[in-house]
Protein backbone atom coordinates (compact mmCIF):
# COMPACT_ATOMS: atom_id res chain seq x y z
CA UNK A 1 0.00 0.00 0.00
CA UNK A 2 1.25 3.80 -0.90
CA UNK A 3 2.10 5.67 2.08
CA UNK A 4 -0.10 9.18 1.59
CA UNK A 5 0.92 12.33 3.05
CA UNK A 6 -0.77 16.08 3.07
CA UNK A 7 1.69 18.78 1.55
CA UNK A 8 1.28 22.37 0.91
CA UNK A 9 2.05 23.73 -2.44
CA UNK A 10 4.88 25.77 -0.54
CA UNK A 11 6.48 22.96 1.04
CA UNK A 12 6.54 21.26 -2.86
CA UNK A 13 7.90 23.98 -4.68
CA UNK A 14 10.59 25.74 -2.08
CA UNK A 15 13.04 23.14 -2.42
CA UNK A 16 13.84 24.66 -6.18
CA UNK A 17 14.74 27.55 -4.71
CA UNK A 18 17.74 26.51 -2.48
CA UNK A 19 20.35 29.39 -2.94
CA UNK A 20 18.20 31.00 -5.90
CA UNK A 21 15.76 33.43 -7.01
CA UNK A 22 13.21 31.29 -8.48
CA UNK A 23 9.80 32.54 -10.27
CA UNK A 24 7.37 29.83 -10.72
CA UNK A 25 4.43 30.32 -13.06
CA UNK A 26 1.40 28.10 -12.97
CA UNK A 27 -0.84 28.04 -16.08
CA UNK A 28 -4.77 28.38 -15.06
CA UNK A 29 -6.72 28.47 -18.32
CA UNK A 30 -4.57 27.29 -21.62
CA UNK A 31 -7.17 29.06 -23.98
CA UNK A 32 -7.08 32.40 -22.33
CA UNK A 33 -2.84 32.09 -22.23
CA UNK A 34 -3.01 31.03 -26.05
CA UNK A 35 -5.12 34.17 -27.00
CA UNK A 36 -2.76 36.64 -28.37
CA UNK A 37 -2.93 39.00 -26.77
CA UNK A 38 -2.93 37.79 -23.74
CA UNK A 39 0.26 35.48 -24.83
CA UNK A 40 1.98 38.68 -25.32
CA UNK A 41 1.66 39.97 -22.45
CA UNK A 42 2.73 37.04 -20.71
CA UNK A 43 5.70 36.77 -22.72
CA UNK A 44 5.93 40.61 -22.80
CA UNK A 45 5.98 40.39 -18.56
CA UNK A 46 8.65 37.36 -18.17
CA UNK A 47 10.98 38.77 -20.82
CA UNK A 48 10.84 35.53 -23.23
CA UNK A 49 12.40 35.24 -25.89
CA UNK A 50 12.17 32.48 -28.69
CA UNK A 51 13.86 31.31 -31.59
CA UNK A 52 13.18 28.46 -34.15
CA UNK A 53 14.48 26.05 -31.58
CA UNK A 54 13.36 26.87 -28.67
CA UNK A 55 10.48 28.38 -27.78
CA UNK A 56 9.82 28.50 -24.18
CA UNK A 57 6.21 29.70 -24.31
CA UNK A 58 4.91 26.88 -26.17
CA UNK A 59 6.42 24.33 -23.92
CA UNK A 60 5.01 26.67 -21.17
CA UNK A 61 1.33 25.97 -23.11
CA UNK A 62 2.63 21.79 -22.91
CA UNK A 63 3.60 21.39 -19.33
CA UNK A 64 1.44 24.33 -17.57
CA UNK A 65 4.66 25.54 -15.46
CA UNK A 66 7.42 27.64 -16.08
CA UNK A 67 10.60 27.47 -13.40
CA UNK A 68 13.34 30.71 -13.97
CA UNK A 69 15.86 30.70 -11.76
CA UNK A 70 18.68 33.05 -11.12
CA UNK A 71 21.34 33.12 -8.71
CA UNK A 72 20.65 35.70 -5.33
CA UNK A 73 21.09 39.28 -5.68
CA UNK A 74 19.51 42.78 -5.23
CA UNK A 75 19.01 42.91 -9.11
CA UNK A 76 17.39 39.40 -9.48
CA UNK A 77 15.08 39.66 -6.66
CA UNK A 78 13.70 43.03 -7.71
CA UNK A 79 13.17 41.86 -11.39
CA UNK A 80 11.37 38.86 -9.21
CA UNK A 81 9.28 41.33 -7.54
CA UNK A 82 8.20 42.67 -10.55
CA UNK A 83 6.81 40.00 -12.76
CA UNK A 84 4.90 39.19 -9.65
CA UNK A 85 3.21 42.68 -9.88
CA UNK A 86 2.82 41.75 -13.15
CA UNK A 87 0.78 38.68 -12.83
CA UNK A 88 -1.00 40.77 -10.76
CA UNK A 89 -3.28 42.46 -13.27
CA UNK A 90 -6.57 41.83 -13.81
CA UNK A 91 -6.16 41.04 -17.47
CA UNK A 92 -3.94 38.29 -16.73
CA UNK A 93 -5.85 36.60 -13.35
CA UNK A 94 -7.88 34.31 -15.01
CA UNK A 95 -4.34 33.06 -17.22
CA UNK A 96 -2.07 32.56 -14.61
CA UNK A 97 -0.21 32.81 -10.95
CA UNK A 98 3.18 33.74 -10.37
CA UNK A 99 5.38 32.89 -6.90
CA UNK A 100 8.44 34.14 -6.03
CA UNK A 101 10.41 31.90 -3.74
CA UNK A 102 14.08 33.55 -2.40
CA UNK A 103 16.06 30.42 -0.71
CA UNK A 104 13.50 27.77 0.07
CA UNK A 105 10.76 30.88 1.56
CA UNK A 106 7.72 31.60 -0.38
CA UNK A 107 8.12 35.47 -0.70
CA UNK A 108 4.78 36.53 -2.26
CA UNK A 109 2.06 35.32 -5.09
CA UNK A 110 -0.01 37.28 -7.66
CA UNK A 111 -3.31 36.16 -6.63
CA UNK A 112 -2.96 37.95 -2.92
CA UNK A 113 -5.56 39.93 -3.94
CA UNK A 114 -3.33 43.14 -4.07
CA UNK A 115 -3.91 45.60 -7.10
CA UNK A 116 -0.60 45.38 -9.96
CA UNK A 117 0.88 48.58 -10.16
CA UNK A 118 0.27 48.75 -13.67
CA UNK A 119 -3.72 48.76 -12.94
CA UNK A 120 -3.43 51.68 -10.56
CA UNK A 121 -1.53 53.52 -12.58
CA UNK A 122 -3.87 53.13 -15.55
CA UNK A 123 -6.60 54.35 -12.80
CA UNK A 124 -5.04 56.81 -11.89
CA UNK A 125 -6.72 60.02 -13.95
CA UNK A 126 -3.72 63.03 -14.62
CA UNK A 127 -5.85 65.61 -15.10
CA UNK A 128 -7.48 65.33 -11.85
CA UNK A 129 -4.34 65.54 -10.25
CA UNK A 130 -3.81 69.48 -8.73
CA UNK A 131 -0.31 70.43 -10.02
CA UNK A 132 2.11 71.09 -6.74
CA UNK A 133 4.45 73.94 -6.59
CA UNK A 134 7.63 73.51 -5.57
Amino acid sequence: MLQGQAVSFEELAAPWSKGKVLILVEMLDVHFCDQMDNALAIIKGLELRSDGQNNLFDQFLQQGYLVMREEISQENKSRAIQIVDYFRQKSLQAAAKAYLFIDEELIEYSADNMASSLDILKGIDLNSIDSVAI
